[in-house]
């Protein structure tokens, strides 16, 4: 499975172009009876679900999480259920879950679970309304609301920060997720419909790929030169090194002298795994992308 898979994979946002969902809660006729906090036991199957988990004090509770759930460092240690969209069904079976906790695009798996009394709870995320509802609806299920109401208000605290701290000057931003080692071929960027979309309008940015039709699109050498963006903004490997990253994109985009980006050497790119799970950890994101744009001056 190459980067861009696991990318669509691990953020529905990235992983699947189905339409926005509203966060909802599925519960079997009849309904199985509340587990308490410290009897239950639950599935998460996307990495930004695990998080959650663990930042609600839950990870005790956790008993199956999927191969791309790798931080924090203590969901390493849970029983692996398989991938997201082709997860172990006995496996899961067998760790005799109380609930389960999934995504829009796993909802035939839901159905299935929820066959055998297993509650189950559907989250969307693929705008930021998303993520801060699917902590909340997540803290409702397991009743840990007060700690989730908590760590949405410390993500709102971190945006309303960004409104007050915005650049006089609007940059035209491309914000890459993929490309070719080297080349500037396979190019994917950062399209409408998506929280990485949300968070550049939030710091003050225009996304050039904006109206784009798909939410994740390919695009070309030549397009990006039409486009014209200021900054070059590129999600590089979670374990890179951000200069030695930074270095190399500019590089390869030096074979674009004409474009603005690389003329007045405005490409960069940030690393971390959480750049890519719209989970708990989204207000680091913010954070980071507000800083970085407001170091590129006025």
């Amino acid at each position: 499975m190459n980067r861009l898979q696991t990318l669509v994979l691990a953020a529905v946002g990235l992983f699947t172009m189905l339409a926005l969902f509203v966060t909802r809660e599925r519960t079997p006729p009849p309904p199985p009876p509340e587990v308490p906090v410290t009897d239950q036991r639950i599935l998460s199957l996307s990495p930004n679900i695990t998080e959650t988990l663990f930042a609600l004090g839950l990870g005790p509770q956790v008993v199956g999480v999927t191969e791309f759930c790798r931080y924090p460092a203590e969901a390493l240690q849970k029983e692996t259920i398989g991938g997201l969209l082709n997860p172990n069904i006995e496996k899961m079976f067998a760790l005799e879950p109380t609930m389960a906790i999934m995504l829009p695009a796993q909802e035939d798996l839901a159905r299935k679970l929820e066959a055998h009394g297993i509650r189950t709870v559907v989250i969307g995320n693929d705008r930021m309304a998303d993520i801060l509802e699917s902590i909340l609806a997540i803290g409702r299920a397991t009743r840990t609301f007060d700690r989730a109401a908590q760590l949405t208000g410390s993500i709102r605290d971190i945006v309303a920060k960004t409104q007050i701290d915005k650049p006089k000057r609007r940059w035209k931003v491309m914000m890459v997720v993929e490309r070719q080692p080297r080349m500037l071929t396979d190019l994917y960027v950062v399209g409408p419909g998506t929280y990485l979309d949300e968070i550049l309008t939030m710091i003050g940015c225009e996304n050039v790929y904006g109206n784009a039709l798909a939410k994740y699109p390919t695009t070309t050498v030549e397009e990006v030169l039409h486009r014209q963006p200021d900054v070059i903004i590129e999600l590089g490997p979670s374990r890179a090194n951000r200069e030695e990253a930074t270095a190399e994109a500019r590089k390869t985009w030096a074979a674009i002298p004409n474009l603005e980006a690389v003329r007045n050497g405005r490409v960069f790119v940030m690393t971390g795994d959480h750049l890519l799970v719209p989970g708990p950890r989204i207000g680091r994101t913010i954070a980071e992308m507000a800083a970085l744009v407001k170091g590129l001056g006025e």
